[in-house]
């Protein structure tokens, strides 16, 4: 057929292919060509508007066609059935123009092709504009499967060898389609959707001219299973199932693969789903450990393989841990990992903070054996970001964060732990514990608030290490809050306490607060610093810029100090103790309502507590309303050299 126009035809049965119905068989071919012209060619019951054709071994060439304002059921201008290796061919400017599927799939065209034997179908040349795909069917009649695919609605066989491909869009041109549903220019439904998807260079072979940067993802989607299972399907197992295509070839935002799960589901608090290519914000992980491994498989091809930086968005949904969760190299193919809010880094970030909920539901049986809620083994860098983390009010007995490694780097910013309490069983514990080997910890824009400890004790913060360590630390803490905390743990033997912050400094560590930290009601009431208590056996202490407000202890209402050896330690530049409490009432106690200084036997002392550093209001029950400090010798210790303070009372 060659520049042959047809009109105003209207089909009222369901007979489909107004103009032309055609069976192609092998050796059978039809060429349309040369400015054909089919215009309002409407099947109104039928499928294919203007063509409806069963290629069956033959072949059909459209080359110059044009389709305007064609309308019909599934394919509003061609509906095309193609197998035993038959052959479809758009080419050489071809347009649907306005063309529309009123009750079901493929607003310009509809495909089914077949691969039990080779078959094709190419695009080379063509543009469907303001197509449309309507499901238009009353909403007690509707089955929940139309309205699909405004340019392009294709069925791929489950039999497809993406080796072979035999499906090629690379000269498809979309332009202001639309679909009541999805797959605004193109839907796809097989189940071999990821093999095809992948073909060629970022999905060359199915894109046309969609633009990874300035495109919108619905406008390709697709479903990954067989086409006998697409009808039974309700409209919300599509939803869970459908696939944005671009996301086949294109990595993830930032490179974040989302996860969210919630134990009870309801509209606000949803699940993801772990399947294949799940992870995007929207089509989120159910679990870290099945997102860890889709990381691996996208960007190496091998879940088993290990990727340098893995990052986990916690979906705006939230994310509830059930059971404790252990990260080290071997499971986690890293050795660097961060959780962060949905899409951190990108300008599309939600505005609040992702939420991890600790849920143990008062199981006391989840936590035998184990170290920590989040546990941390070997070469591991765990970084945590814009994250609020909390429980469903069940007292723990283990950390939340546990990290032993050897050279692990702990990083947190923006992150807030609250409404936490936690019962240790025989030993003091942290919110945080840090064992041996510990090589970096950087706290910044943090919150650690409304924290009760009880049983064997502990804090917030503590950091276990030993002389034995290899590895020197630092522990740099800028502009955090330490905000209500309670210690009512037993330590009655050794009265180490800090509510806040626990721990000992060797050979070359670094302990180093700053930027405006803030430790407010940190209270420990069975032992000595009411906000920190660090034993100096070397290693460098630095405070400033940090005000400690309303803190509690035996000795030491803020800060208690043991000092046996030291490289550096200073306290200076704006830093108050203020309202600060040593509340002992036994031998030896009630001393330093602000800071208490220990200077064990033949410790040294050079140490300053300099210029701008404020004691304000503070009390003790015994001496040292502000300051005490224990020595051998006063003389020695020079205190008008070491303490340029101010000290206030009202």
């Amino acid at each position: 057929m060659s520049g042959t126009s047809i009109s105003k035809i209207n089909q009222q049965g369901n007979g489909g292919g107004s103009c032309i119905k055609c069976n192609i068989g092998s050796g059978s071919s039809i060429q349309i060509e040369d400015q054909c012209l089919f215009q309002e060619c409407i099947s109104e019951l039928g499928n294919g508007g203007a063509i409806q054709s069963t290629i069956d071994g033959g072949q059909i060439e459209l080359s110059g066609v044009i389709f305007e304002e064609c309308s019909g059921q599934d394919g509003g201008a061609i509906y095309s059935i193609i197998s035993s290796g038959g052959t479809l061919t758009i080419k050489e400017s071809c347009q649907f123009i306005n063309c529309t599927s009123q009750y079901g799939n493929g607003g310009g065209i509809y495909i089914n092709i077949d691969f039990a034997v080779q078959s094709f179908v190419s695009i080379e040349d063509c543009i469907l504009t303001n197509c449309s795909a309507i499901d238009s069917t009353p909403q007690s009649q509707n089955p929940n499967y139309k309205g699909f695919g405004g340019g392009i609605f294709l069925i791929v066989s489950d039999n497809y060898n993406p080796t072979s491909n035999g499906i090629d869009f690379h000269g498809a041109k979309f332009y202001s389609n639309s679909a009541t549903n999805y797959g605004q220019n193109l839907f796809v439904i097989s189940s071999k959707l990821q093999d095809l998807c992948k073909l060629g260079n970022l999905g060359e072979y199915i894109k046309g001219n969609y633009d990874d940067d300035t495109s919108f993802d619905f406008e390709l989607v697709g479903i990954p299973l067989s086409f006998g299972d697409f009808p039974s399907l309700s409209l919300s197992d599509i939803v869970n199932n459908k696939k944005y295509l671009e996301r086949y070839w294109k990595h993830h935002t930032n490179l974040i693969w989302h996860v969210q799960f919630n134990e009870i589901i309801t509209n606000d608090h949803e699940q993801g789903i772990d399947q294949q290519e799940c992870g995007w914000y929207d089509d989120p992980c159910q679990t870290i450990e099945y997102a860890l491994k889709q990381i691996s498989l996208k960007m190496t091809n091998d879940e088993n393989q290990n990727y340098e930086q893995k990052n986990i968005g916690i979906s705006k949904g939230g994310y509830e841990i059930l059971q404790p969760i252990l990260i080290n190299p071997s499971l986690s193919k890293t050795n660097k990992l961060s959780i962060m809010k949905q899409l951190y880094g990108n300008q599309q970030s939600i505005n609040e903070q992702g939420q991890l909920i600790i849920k143990k539901n008062s199981n006391d049986n989840k936590e035998i054996g184990k170290d920590g809620w989040i546990s941390v083994e070997g070469l591991m860098n765990l970084s945590i970001y814009s994250i609020d983390i909390t429980t469903n009010q069940t007292t723990l007995q283990i950390p939340i964060i546990y990290i032993k490694g050897n050279q692990a780097i702990l990083e947190l910013d923006s992150v807030s732990f609250q409404q936490i309490q936690i019962s240790p069983i025989s030993n003091a514990l942290g919110i945080i514990f840090l064992d041996d080997n510990i090589i970096s910890i950087k706290i910044s824009n943090t919150t650690f608030e409304n924290i009760i400890i009880e049983g064997s004790g502990g804090n917030a913060i503590r950091i276990q290490n030993s002389d034995s360590t290899q590895n020197a630390f630092n522990i740099i803490i800028t502009n955090s809050t330490f905000k209500n905390i309670n210690d009512n743990g037993l330590n009655i033997n050794n009265k180490i306490g800090g509510s806040a912050i626990q721990t000992q400094l060797h050979s070359r560590d670094l302990l180093e607060m700053k930027e405006y930290c803030l430790f407010e009601q940190c209270v420990c009431n069975q032992g000595y610093g009411g906000a920190m208590n660090i034993i100096l056996n070397g290693g460098i202490l630095n405070i400033k810029q940090t005000t400690l407000n309303k803190c509690t202890a035996l000795n030491g209402g803020a800060i208690y100090i043991s000092v046996t050896s030291m490289l550096e330690f200073l306290i200076q530049q704006e830093v108050y103790f203020e309202e600060c409490e040593a509340i002992g009432s036994g031998i030896a106690e009630g001393r330093g309502g602000g800071l208490y200084i220990n200077f064990e036997k033949n410790a040294p002392y050079e140490f300053r507590i300099g210029t701008d550093t404020h004691f304000i209001n503070n009390e003790a029950i015994i001496i040292g309303r502000d300051i005490f400090i224990y020595c051998e010798s006063i003389d020695d210790l020079d205190p008008d050299l070491r303490l340029l303070i101010y000290i206030t009372r009202s």
